[in-house]
């Protein structure tokens, strides 16, 4: 049986992958785009407006469009907007509930729902897909301090607490209060709160500006993991396939760190003619392919025929997936 080999090299002509970073600006009522590779402003991307006022949760849905807490909505309550995740373009409100009044962080979770953080000590559920109101997910009775929150891979929710100095824990499953999660650090108005790709937790200390890390089983505390090279009030943090951690700081920046060892990376982000008290921060969904060249290698007079699919990125000189 004879067989034939040939090789075919062609590059896809497909729009580049992106997962650039946006900020919200609280005090100024609006959202700015950043390069993922350079950290250069490509704009504002969410404009003021649309009962937009004092946005402080920022996050990307399952259906790839943004999610800003603004505490202005219906009856003088909190609400979430929405806005199309490619041009800014709003979309309507999305959610609110009587009591929501003054929203923090937020985050879609494991089942699909989207979790609100109100300051006075309540997580709300609402309905991923229709913004129905749920449920108060999860409380402390009323104690204030809620800022930020996320899950574990315990399938457990954590709630950074800048009252109680603390990171809270809550069941996953139906919102029980386990306790105070974090132990023996000095915090001061903790802040973000992210678990790292090693599994432990990582908290923005922000008053001590530092990222603390905690033990992701027991809640010990490990180490000060990133901490000086201008690191002023970090507020949200975030991790990145880069092996980089992100800190947004209210000087306002952002930084980065190696996200094995704290050792400062550099400064991102320095804007302070268009950053004003930035607190939290998001990345795009990665939804379109890169440029690929595609190998097709072998094939035999009954038609066998194999093809290779080879893609590689890097970010900054480090790999990216």
């Amino acid at each position: 049986m004879k067989t034939l080999l040939f090789v075919i090299a062609a590059t896809t002509a497909v729009a580049p992958a992106h997962a650039d970073m946006f900020i919200q600006n609280s005090f100024v009522d609006r959202v700015i785009r950043y390069n993922e590779v350079t950290g250069a402003n490509e704009g504002v991307f969410v404009n003021p407006g649309n009962n937009l006022l004092s946005p402080t949760g920022i996050t990307f849905g399952p259906d790839g469009n943004l999610y800003l807490t603004s505490t202005l909505g219906p009856n003088s309550q909190g609400s979430i907007l929405k806005y199309n995740g490619q041009t800014g373009a709003f979309m309507g409100s999305f959610a609110t509930a009587p009591g929501y009044n003054a929203p923090r962080g937020l985050r879609f979770g494991p089942d699909g729902n989207l979790y609100a953080v109100e300051h006075d000590g309540q997580v709300y559920r609402y309905n991923g897909t229709t913004g129905a109101f749920i449920d108060v997910f999860a409380s402390l009775g009323g104690v204030p301090g809620f800022i930020d929150l996320t899950f574990g891979a315990d399938g457990n929710l954590y709630v950074s607490d800048d009252e109680n100095n603390a990171v809270q824990k809550f069941n996953g499953a139906n919102g029980t209060y386990l306790g105070a999660f974090t132990s023996g650090a000095s915090m001061n108005k903790p802040k973000g709160v992210r678990f790292g790709p090693d599994n432990n937790l990582y908290v923005s200390d922000t008053y001590n500006n530092r990222v603390l890390r905690f033990d992701g089983s027991t809640g010990a505390f490990m180490n000060v993991f990133a901490s000086g090279n201008g690191l002023n009030l970090p507020q949200g943090i975030e991790f990145r396939p880069d092996g980089l951690l992100y800190v947004v700081g209210l000087d306002p920046s952002v930084r980065r760190f190696d996200d094995s060892t704290g050792a400062f990376f550099d400064a991102f982000v320095t804007d302070p003619a268009n950053l004003t008290q930035p607190q939290f921060m998001a990345f795009s969904p990665t939804a379109v392919p890169e440029p690929a060249t595609i190998l097709l290698l072998g094939c035999t007079c009954l038609g066998g025929l194999g093809l290779r699919l080879r893609r590689r990125r890097t970010t900054n000189g480090l790999p990216s997936v």
